[in-house]
């Protein structure tokens, strides 16, 4: 499927593509009760893997006990969810991504997770000509996820992220390197 050329307003100042990123945190680290510096490495390899910019929305969903003690390691200016429920984060990353809303402010949509719930939404947003990205472990990926979507990237193993590429709590999504160049227009 061709991909359509991204409308101004989809461009940041400086001639980027904006993307919105859907996380399912538990999912990725495959621990609903990993500690704080196991959910901030987590996150420094999906912004590796998700080439993540300075200028996109990055939304994290949690359950609310694994909020309640590492949302403060968190602090990237992103936007973050505490659920609860089965499926909870899955749910609370949908409702905050409705299909014709991510098509009208976004090129690109990436979900960080594995999920098989998020299939139907990555469909849509496809449809209407946006890419669409999965990042996740490559054993927990649905074979229903994986065929709608553009591309998958392999969740890197936590163990293989470096210690010295995960920032301290509290510093800017910016500082943590080495990050993909971000995406641009052609």
């Amino acid at each position: 499927m061709m991909r359509s050329t991204p409308s101004p307003g989809l461009l940041s100042s400086s001639g980027s593509l904006r993307s919105l990123h859907l996380v399912d945190i538990e999912n990725l680290v495959g621990n609903p009760r990993a500690s704080a510096g196991g959910i901030r490495r987590g996150m420094a390899a999906y912004l590796r893997a998700a080439a993540v910019a300075p200028h996109d929305l990055v939304v994290v969903a949690m359950n609310c006990g694994l909020f309640k003690h590492t949302a403060f390691v968190l602090d990237g200016g992103w936007k973050l969810r505490a659920a609860h429920g089965p499926d909870g984060a899955d749910l609370a990353l949908l409702e905050e991504a409705p299909a014709s809303w991510t098509v009208s402010r976004f090129d690109r949509l990436v979900i960080g997770s594995g999920d098989g719930i998020f299939a139907e939404r990555a469909a849509e947003v496809r449809a209407a000509g946006r890419v669409v990205w999965a990042v996740s472990p490559p054993a927990s990926l649905s074979r229903r996820l994986a065929r709608s979507v553009d591309h998958v990237r392999p969740f890197v193993d936590l163990r293989l992220v470096p210690a010295e590429t995960v920032p301290p709590a509290g510093s800017p999504t910016s500082r943590l390197e080495p990050q993909a160049q971000p995406l641009t227009a052609a």
